[in-house]
């Protein structure tokens, strides 16, 4: 993912608008809960508090790691904020925790893309999905709830998962969020 791609990836997150915008859905949307945000971190807990505890998205393993990645024909490197989990064509995609759908879009470089609010500004993104979106924009997820499925690879016919997790605002290594394999 190149630099673009990362500030087009940070503008979604940091949208005041339309984060706004889907905190009054929130308010309005509250069919199991009632609460405020702050009620309902204190019911299904923060990110933060879930470090290290999380069910992957899809049943699969990490093809391409968080962080830098060096060119050496290049002599460049570039900062890749998901990780790449390969797994089986159309595999359901399940969320990592509770949270309200706050965007759904395209981005290049990535693909289809569905973002997570969790609260405190943390938000988990599920990109490279199929075409067929099981949630909308401003819907709350329960954990474990499948949001859609995996598109394929462009080199193969592989499925792959691109996911990350923004921890206050900044991409986290999802690796050191998720139940050990």
């Amino acid at each position: 993912i190149n630099k673009k791609n990362q500030r087009n990836l940070a503008n979604i997150l940091n949208n005041k608008n339309h984060i706004e915008q889907i905190q009054s859905k929130v308010d309005r949307i509250k069919p199991k809960y009632f609460m405020t945000e702050k009620e309902y971190l204190k019911e299904v807990g923060s990110l933060k508090r879930n470090k290290g505890k999380l069910e992957w998205p899809v049943n699969g393993k990490i093809i391409k790691k968080f962080g830098k990645e060096i060119n050496k024909e290049l002599r460049t490197s570039t900062e890749n904020p998901v990780i790449e989990i390969e797994c089986a064509k159309g595999s359901p995609v399940m969320t990592v925790m509770d949270g309200i759908v706050s965007n759904i879009t395209f981005i290049p470089g990535l693909g289809n893309s569905i973002l997570i609010n969790h609260g405190n500004d943390d938000a988990t993104i599920y990109s490279n999905m199929d075409d067929l979106i099981y949630v909308s924009e401003g819907q709350y997820v329960d954990n474990n709830f499948q949001i859609g499925t995996v598109g394929n690879d462009s080199n193969d016919n592989k499925g792959v998962l691109k996911f990350s997790i923004w921890y206050k605002g900044v991409a986290v290594n999802p690796k050191n969020w998720l139940v050990k394999k």
